[in-house]
């Protein structure tokens, strides 16, 4: 009995529309980049779930704990069998549908038994020395080929990298020093935020981690405060430091992680970006959103590096 091809067709953003073309399982899918199908949703589970091929058909297995759902239908059980055209989803999110390929058997092999042999390069008519220089011509044209074929994909590879600019430490200082939207002065508010600002900087040796929540209480009191301006001259000091701490902070962390990015290290340079966003998580930001273009970037490469060893190209 011949197994069929499976093919998983990505339902959920920013990857719908997406095909991957499996022979053979397990398949490993959740948010985890370490999964063969990585799937980057808020209701998947790290390690989510895995299609095998069992008894003659393609069977989904779930591992996570989120409801999962295929066709509208909650699984009932661990194993679910597959077939064609199933949407499989979590709660109201589709994730990916599965179409199922036939196998058409065994390729049958090309025949060359028509094909004449010119006789300049048939085997008795070359002398000892005009084999060695073939074989010397022959090896030649495949190192050169194998040549281009890496400077193809490393160029690429820094071409992807490109698509994306680098932020330079000043784009950086002046988005972190972009003050917030200003709001109706409100003492009860600043008040609050001021509170708050002072109890995070007091704690700053012992909780590093803290740095943006500090500052952000910081620039919520200024939003506050009558003409933008804290009162205190402790307060504009505390808040100028952590600025400066911040700027400093965020600056080595990215270069850090575009470094590992620039240098094809995309699993490191994607967890070098998801602690900078943690460091600093202003989703609206122009840093924020750099970052997240560039962690997509090494996320790309991983995949595409992941299909390379399942196909067996490297």
């Amino acid at each position: 009995m011949h197994q069929s091809t499976i093919q998983i067709e990505i339902q959920s953003t920013p990857d719908t529309g997406r095909h991957y073309v499996f022979d053979h399982g397990p398949i490993t899918f959740g948010r985890a980049v370490t999964n063969m199908l990585t799937i980057d949703h808020v209701h998947t589970s790290r390690q989510h779930g895995e299609i095998q091929f069992a008894d003659g058909h393609w069977q989904l297995i779930i591992t996570g704990r989120n409801t999962t759902t295929v066709n509208g239908r909650k699984l009932r059980g661990r194993a679910h069998r597959l077939k064609d055209q199933d949407l499989v989803a979590v709660g109201s999110q589709p994730l990916f549908q599965v179409n199922l390929l036939a196998t058409t058997g065994a390729a049958t092999k090309p025949k060359f038994d028509g094909e004449p042999v010119p006789e300049a390069v048939s085997h008795q008519h070359l002398t000892r020395r005009g084999r060695l220089w073939i074989g010397i011509g022959l090896y030649l044209i495949f190192m050169i080929g194998l040549i281009v074929f890496l400077f193809t994909l490393k160029s690429g590879d820094d071409n992807l990298v490109h698509t994306v600019p680098r932020l330079t430490g000043n784009e950086i200082t002046r988005s972190i020093r972009q003050p917030l939207p200003s709001k109706k002065t409100y003492a009860a508010q600043m008040q609050h935020w001021l509170d708050q600002a002072r109890t995070l900087y007091d704690r700053l040796g012992a909780m590093p981690d803290m740095l943006f929540d500090t500052y952000h209480a910081f620039q919520m009191a200024v939003a506050y405060a009558p003409s933008n301006r804290l009162v205190e001259g402790a307060d504009l000091l505390n808040f100028e430091h952590t600025r400066k701490q911040l700027i400093k902070t965020i600056t080595v962390q990215y270069d850090n992680a575009y470094r590992k990015l620039k240098s094809h290290q995309y699993e490191e340079a994607y967890a070098a970006f998801e602690q900078v966003m943690q460091s600093y998580p202003a989703t609206s930001s122009l840093i924020y959103r750099n970052m997240r273009q560039h962690q997509n970037i090494a996320s790309e490469k991983m995949e595409q590096s992941a299909y390379k060893r399942r196909r067996g190209l490297f």
